[in-house]
């Protein structure tokens, strides 16, 4: 269901959005009819009908079997996708405040079904659970205010079925509990619909599996002061059949969590074989900013532990992390034709248990000190689409060309270290995408890489002992790096500076190789 499935996954993932926003958001001025229109008009305003029957009696206004739904049918694909989200009823109360309480149902449906001429057919259906919650909105016609509160919500699977396989065969299900949830918003209309919101939970725990006649899986974990921001801005327009559609017309997203403790766990029963996967970790963060221009994405996680155990393996796997992290900048498209790009990735301090070093050195001959690893780099790249479409669907396809070309690339900084030796370098090159013939069919670069090497030879004879490295490869890896690199300030310690020239000539310490 490839392409299909992704576009089913972005509108599920569009009513979500939606629920949040309406659960946290279905604000008011100074009556509730005008904190229904606002509701009202943000939901047809990007693209979905509705249907609902009005009663308005004394100060409350009460809305039966709202509907909002939205049928798609993208281009180039035979897929019919229907989305829909149910209400059973909605109280606006108006406060002599001058606020409006709106009355929540107990449950909230979602269901998205997906029909085509073949065979790839999905039914899915999803409840969300709550217990006498309201909604407080206060604020201006300009810019309304809005409070959620509830003790516990429930996300769970109703019903899946693909192909015309129904899963509750198989015991198929799923849920996501949400404890002590407040939420806080904001929105203001102008020529984009803006939200902004914070989102708390003091725990988020969730639960899936599947049963079979021969096995049993079972994944669930836990999220403990689960704290989101959020900035949404989307526009006013209903001819959004994909995410092109939305970024290239002003949809933007900037969001970031927090996180005190993540823990996630995998069971599997098998016929005389079970197993476990356990995922710890003590704190975490991120970011993701979306735009039609970049996408800029952080995250990290501090005091991960890993632990692996199966029946086929005689002890226990344990991998400690003290830090994980990732940065990533990428251009979608800008004007300039030219835009910046950057990756950062971050691994401090691994420490691997006994078994996975006796997997390959059960003698103990490498030193057990923790792995780090350490990239960063970043550069310039030259667009040849015209627009953010092309560049996500087939336009550029047919001519078979990638649209993104290389102009800079700066290595800020490479490090590894680990058993008693390390690496690191860092350098910057350009690239001429005219020439692509000096380098046989790459773009021709010029600049230079600084390496320095702390520990290789030692190195190396241990994995010569310990049979990695056959003993006449690493006598002859010995024999040839004098010939590359020079003696550093310090014992074993290794250095080369390689340049390539304007002419595509290739220098190590000044002596040519190429």
């Amino acid at each position: 269901m490839g392409s299909k499935m992704k576009k089913v996954l972005h509108h599920i993932l569009i009513l979500i959005i939606f629920s949040f926003c309406f659960l946290s958001n279905a604000r008011a001025d100074v009556t509730s009819q005008h904190v229904w229109n606002k509701l009202r008009f943000f939901i047809t305003a990007t693209g979905f009908e509705l249907t609902a029957t009005e009663i308005q009696k004394n100060n409350e206004l009460k809305i039966k079997n709202l509907i909002f739904s939205k049928s798609i049918s993208p281009k180039n694909y035979d897929q019919d996708v229907q989305i829909s989200l149910s209400f059973s009823s909605l109280l606006f109360r108006q406060n002599d405040s001058g606020t409006v309480t709106i009355l929540l149902p107990k449950q909230v449906q979602i269901k998205v079904q997906s029909k085509s001429p073949a065979t790839q057919n999905l039914n899915l259906a999803i409840s969300y659970n709550q217990n006498k919650t309201a909604i407080q909105v206060s604020g201006t016609p300009k810019e309304l205010f809005y409070k959620y509160k509830a003790k516990i919500g429930r996300l769970e699977l109703e019903g899946l079925t693909v192909n015309g396989i129904n899963f509750s065969q198989f015991d198929l299900f799923a849920h996501v509990d949400l404890e002590e949830i407040s939420i806080d918003s904001s929105t203001t209309k102008s020529t984009t619909y803006n939200f902004i919101n914070a989102l708390n939970f003091d725990k988020v725990s969730y639960s899936t599996g599947i049963h079979t006649a021969n096995s049993t899986l079972n994944l669930t974990g836990e999220i403990s002061n689960f704290l989101i921001a959020n900035n949404l801005r989307i526009p006013f327009s209903k001819n959004v059949e994909n995410s092109a559609d939305f970024l290239a017309a002003g949809t933007s997203l900037d969001t970031s969590w927090q996180y005190d403790s993540r823990i996630l766990s995998f069971v599997s029963k098998e016929v005389d074989k079970d197993g476990s996967y356990k995922r710890e970790s003590t704190r975490g963060s991120g970011n993701l900013k979306l735009n039609h221009e970049t996408i800029k994405l952080f995250f990290e996680s501090i005091g991960t532990d890993l632990l692996l155990s199966h029946d086929d393996l005689p002890l226990s796997v344990g991998i400690q992390l003290k830090k994980i992290a990732t940065k990533i900048l990428l251009p979608l498209f800008s004007d300039s034709n030219v835009d910046p790009f950057s990756l950062k990735f971050e691994l401090t301090d691994v420490v691997m248990s006994e078994i996975l070093w006796a997997l390959f050195d059960e003698n103990g001959v490498l030193p057990r000190t923790p792995i780090s690893l350490l990239l960063n780099l970043n550069g310039k790249t030259k667009f040849s689409f015209s627009d953010l479409k092309s560049a996500i669907w087939a336009t550029q396809t047919a001519s078979k060309q990638f649209p993104v070309g290389v102009e800079e690339l700066t290595l800020q900084e490479f490090h590894l270290s680990g058993a008693d030796a390390a690496v690191s370098s860092s350098g910057n090159f350009e690239f001429d995408n005219s020439d692509f013939h000096t380098f046989e069919g790459l773009p021709r670069p010029t600049g230079q890489l600084e390496v320095k090497a702390q520990g290789i030879d030692t190195l190396l004879d241990r994995l010569n002992q310990i049979g990695l490295i056959p003993q006449a490869q690493a006598l002859g890896i010995q024999m040839m790096l004098p010939l590359f690199t020079t003696s550093g300030s310090v014992d074993d310690e290794l250095k080369m500076l390689l340049e390539v020239t304007k002419s595509g000539k290739i220098l190590t310490n000044g002596q040519r190789i190429r």
